[in-house]
């Protein structure tokens, strides 16, 4: 983000959104990945 930083100059609202984007898809990400091994130990065979 902070290289972006330098190239958007000083647009703070547009670096904010991004930063915003990112940290959503991140979180995202970490809830499916987590809930994916739940459902993998749930419907694993025996």
């Amino acid at each position: 983000i902070r290289g972006i930083r330098s190239k958007i100059g000083n647009n703070e609202c547009l670096l904010c959104c991004v930063d915003f984007l990112f940290n959503l898809v991140e979180t995202l990400v970490r809830f499916f990945n987590k809930y994916a091994y739940v459902q993998a130990s749930l419907l694993a065979p025996d």
